[in-house]
């Protein structure tokens, strides 16, 4: 998900957030959930894929920019 304008959480770096993932994971499938965890973080590190997802118009286009 995505906000518009930002939202102020005191992050480290002190910029606002405007991107959101939520991960809702079965109890027996904590191993798994760490997997994409780690998968969206290294995703969210390319500038390119952060840009792509802040122009997402829809939830497809945001997977489309993950995948």
């Amino acid at each position: 998900m995505t906000s518009n304008p930002a939202i102020d959480f005191d992050a480290l770096d002190e910029k606002p957030v405007d991107i959101f993932f939520a991960l809702l994971v079965p109890e027996e499938q904590t191993e798994g959930h760490l997997q994409t965890l780690a998968s969206v973080a290294g995703k969210l590190s390319d500038k390119e894929t952060v840009k792509a997802i802040r122009r997402a118009a829809t939830s497809d286009d945001i997977l489309s920019a993950l995948a």
